[in-house]
């Protein structure tokens, strides 16, 4: 039997819960401590019973993640004409993502995925959630190697590195000639 009674070692453990929750609201959305206890407090008040195990997540993670599901379920069935399988975990891990990055950064990420060539992607694990989660920091490489690559349609020399200054380039070099400088 314990040397503490009932009552105080639900408030520890209610405390201790409000630690965890608190910890990770400032590293994983870079809060500042005050702001995440106001928030944990908001979420443990009196009426609520401590509950062990369990796990917040936002109801805007929530509802950030479910058009991204439906994106990633849309993507797979264009690929492979089949509906995937999505588990549990990887929509946690989705979550995560969204919290961390921000829903528009994952969508246009899962975009990428899915336009993505890479040999171990494409012939062993295969483009599935848990592969997309695993790959962020990959692809992340990948996609700045996209938007740091020389335009392909570009003639100029030395080539530009996007299509913004290319078209930029093109109008100049067009108002250069259409002012009558050269013919």
């Amino acid at each position: 039997m314990s040397s503490y009674p009932k009552a105080d070692r639900t408030e520890q453990r209610r405390n201790k819960i409000m630690r965890q929750w608190v910890d990770a609201l400032i590293l994983m959305h870079g809060l500042t401590p005050q702001a995440a206890v106001q928030i944990v407090g908001g979420i443990l008040n009196d009426s609520m019973p401590p509950v062990r195990g369990t796990r917040v997540v936002a109801d805007a993670t929530k509802a950030q993640a479910a058009p991204i599901v439906r994106q990633y379920q849309q993507a797979y069935r264009a690929k492979y004409g089949e509906d995937p399988q999505v588990y549990g975990q990887e929509v946690v891990n989705l979550h995560k993502l969204i919290g961390k990055h921000g829903p528009e950064l994952v969508s246009r990420r899962l975009n990428a995925f899915f336009a993505w060539e890479d040999p171990w992607v494409a012939n062993t694990a295969g483009y599935t959630l848990g592969t997309f989660f695993k790959q962020w920091d990959k692809l992340a490489q990948h996609c700045a190697r996209r938007v740091s690559a020389p335009v392909v349609t570009c003639k100029h020399t030395p080539r530009c590195h996007d299509a913004k200054a290319c078209s930029q380039k093109f109008l100049a070099e067009h108002r250069l000639s259409s002012t009558g400088t050269g013919s």
